[in-house]
């Protein structure tokens, strides 16, 4: 919408103060739509009970009929200079901003309509399908006699299994799939650390960040290798409570350090820019920058996942396609569709280190789940599955094989 209402702004400049007003008048319901949405609590159901969700319907009729004036008028000066496509097009995308709200609330049989905020200004109001085999269907495989479907993130742990599961491939569609290897030297180019002795997270306890023991002892860590890297890292944490928590005892202990932090304003282009440009740097990143962050060369020696990177359990697309999938098969949904899913997103975030044959670094994963149970008391039998699909690092839990690693750099 802000990208909406800049052109619309630059628009109006000329066309007098009756277009400025229509304008003024819509940014501002807008504002007050936003007012509703909570701060905090993740992905939220859009069309939960309570007096919350229902104040905020009220903001988004407030808002459509505020704006529909402004639609008028947009389309009226399009029509008088049919020579010039500029209110043509903000039409549209006003028409546009309209139905796709409309869709959102309607919420049709087999979707799941969501909302949720990512900083003071940024409001995301989703719809999405439980099962996207009939869309996948329609609108990819129907009417082509072949469909190559490329990327790195495709594979997890089980192979190309969940993807089929997913997308409804056949089985002989699946077993063809082909995994062409990387062309880096993985087990040259870094390591892939776990720090011993962590605690169990329960990301239940401690206000929702973990359990104090697990966010002392991953401080812990977190300072000891920062120090070693010399700053040039990449943390990427799950939430954003987990950030806010982790950030003032972080540039309290690291003074010599400068922090850079999605949220304070700078878009990820202009937080990257500077991060490169500053000696002795680490940033902070949250769901973004878990992929699409290219820093090759020695602006980046580690990255830091803070935790395994599981969806909410609460949240309301998830729940529905585990219970879709637990009907087919108890437990289909956490090992068919939670795991793969955290699997392909720990991959993106890993996959920040290592961008060209000469980068060198750590990755450390903050969480003892990704160890087997015969390797950690805490660990799961689906670490297997999880380590498969990442690149080959050497997997070690030696501190003086990370620190002597990293201050070689």
């Amino acid at each position: 919408m802000n990208l909406l209402f800049t052109d619309l702004r630059d628009g109006a400049r000329g066309q007098g103060a009756a277009v400025a007003g229509l304008l003024e008048a819509w940014e501002r319901a807008w504002t007050d739509l936003l007012s509703w949405v909570p701060l905090e609590g993740g992905v939220l159901p859009l069309l939960a009970p309570g007096p919350e969700m229902r104040a905020l319907a009220d903001a988004v009729g407030v808002w459509v009929e505020a704006g529909h004036p402004l639609w008028q008028e947009a389309r009226r000066l399009a029509a008088a200079d049919p020579e010039n496509p500029l209110w043509m097009r903000l039409a549209e995308r006003v028409g546009t901003a309209f139905s796709r709200m409309e869709q959102i609330f309607a919420q049709p049989e087999g979707w799941v309509s969501t909302l949720s905020r990512e900083g003071a200004n940024l409001v995301h109001f989703k719809s999405n399908p439980v099962d996207v085999r009939p869309f996948f269907h329609q609108h990819v495989r129907r009417g082509f006699e072949s469909v190559l479907l490329t990327s790195a993130t495709l594979r997890d742990g089980r192979g190309f299994n969940g993807l089929g599961l997913r997308l409804g491939l056949t089985k002989p569609e699946v077993e063809v799939a082909e995994n062409v290897e990387s062309p880096f030297d993985f087990e040259a180019q870094g390591l892939l650390f776990v720090p011993p002795d962590l605690p169990e997270r329960r990301p239940g306890a401690g206000g929702g960040v973990g359990d104090p023991a697990w966010v002392e002892a991953s401080l812990e860590a977190m300072e000891r290798m920062l120090r070693a890297s010399r700053g040039r890292a990449l943390l990427l944490f799950t939430s954003r409570k987990m950030l806010a928590a982790f950030r003032p005892r972080l540039e309290a202990a690291l003074p010599e350090l400068t922090f850079f932090v999605q949220g304070d304003g700078l878009s990820r282009t202009q937080l990257l820019d500077r991060f490169r440009a500053t000696p002795s740097a680490a940033l902070l990143g949250l769901a973004s920058f878990w992929q699409g962050v290219d820093l090759p060369g020695d602006a980046l020696s580690l990255v830091i996942v803070s935790a395994l990177p599981f969806a909410p359990p609460d949240d309301p697309v998830l729940q529905a396609r585990i219970r879709e999938a637990d009907a087919q098969r108890e437990g289909l949904g956490f090992i068919g569709i939670q795991v793969p899913q955290m699997t392909l997103k720990l991959k993106q975030g890993i996959g920040r280190l290592i961008r060209t044959r000469s980068d060198r670094g750590v990755v450390a994963v903050l969480d003892p789940r990704l160890m087997l149970p015969s390797e950690d008391r805490l660990g799961k039998r689906y670490a297997a599955q999880v380590r498969a699909a990442l690149p080959p690092f050497p997997l070690t839990r030696d501190w003086e094989r990370v620190t002597t690693f990293l201050e070689s750099l």
